[in-house]
């Protein structure tokens, strides 16, 4: 089942029927905190995840929700002990220090060894942040695509959007993910609700 990770801020079945346009299989609704989370039941595949700091994730989880960690929103410092976390965001885009020779993509063995060890989904976002170039920001991608195909940890691009009209087609993004070498029954398994 391929889904989408989006941010609704109640317009919860407007998204639930974009993404059937779209053609997703499921969606994740991520909300800011456990108080935002609607009490509605939904007649499509949904989950929902709530973002939080490192000392929330148990009560996060003991209600049943994802814990999701936004690194570009997040004081989370050591990225080798995020054992109970199932969505990582934004690791390619956190705004790391530029080299002249080498790209700092905030990913190494250690980290991807400990997301393939914990199931971590890594989700990033292709709206990149404007003081980046967009090719930089690819090239970061990229080595973490090739370090995701290495280490076997699930790793996707999702549209993170806000409104139902910021929704990527499901196709679209499977094309851009097979061009960092991703084929798409991997991709499948890569976003597959099931791991959830």
């Amino acid at each position: 089942m391929v889904f989408d990770i989006v941010f609704p801020s109640s317009n919860e079945s407007d998204f639930i029927v974009k993404a059937q346009e779209l053609g997703y299989d499921s969606i994740i609704f991520v909300y800011d905190s456990i108080s935002e989370v609607p009490s509605i039941k939904f007649n499509f595949p949904v989950r929902i995840g709530v973002l939080c700091e490192s000392n929330k994730i148990m009560s996060v989880k003991s209600k049943g929700y994802l814990s999701v960690l936004d690194l570009l929103n997040s004081s989370f410092e050591s990225l080798s002990n995020f054992s109970e976390i199932d969505i990582l965001l934004n690791l390619t885009s956190t705004g790391r220090k530029k080299y002249t020779h080498i790209r700092n993509s905030g990913m190494n063995q250690v980290v991807a060894k400990s997301l393939h060890d914990n199931n971590i989904l890594v989700a990033e976002c292709l709206k990149f942040d404007v003081v980046d170039l967009f090719s930089d920001f690819l090239g970061r991608l990229n080595q973490n695509f090739t370090l995701s195909k290495k280490y076997d940890f699930r790793m996707s691009v999702f549209s993170f959007a806000k409104s139902p009209l910021e929704m990527s087609f499901s196709a679209d993004v499977c094309s851009l993910v097979s061009l960092f070498g991703i084929v798409k029954n991997k991709y499948i398994h890569n976003v597959s609700f099931d791991y959830f």
